[in-house]
């Protein structure tokens, strides 16, 4: 079984958020960001400019899904 590697996708906001089965929101949500942190962690070592910048748009886009699975458990509470 390989490991789940965060960095190999951009999030698509057009499909939803993306599901971790099994993880209540919150932990969801902590993932994202730690998701987020490895891709900055990579891009800073990255061998290209290209990866480079591949890498920080891919971190950004991972904190962009962990703001949005906030907002909506933010929203469900309110109801």
């Amino acid at each position: 079984m390989t490991a789940f590697d965060p960095c190999s996708h951009i999030p698509s906001m057009a499909h939803g958020l993306p599901a971790l089965v099994g993880l209540p929101h919150m932990e969801t949500s902590v993932r994202y960001l730690e998701f987020a942190v490895k891709c900055d962690r990579l891009a800073k070592v990255a061998k290209t400019e290209e990866d480079r910048v591949i890498l920080k748009e891919m971190a950004e886009a991972w904190k962009k899904v962990a703001r949005e699975a906030d907002r909506k458990e933010y929203s469900k509470e309110q109801w």
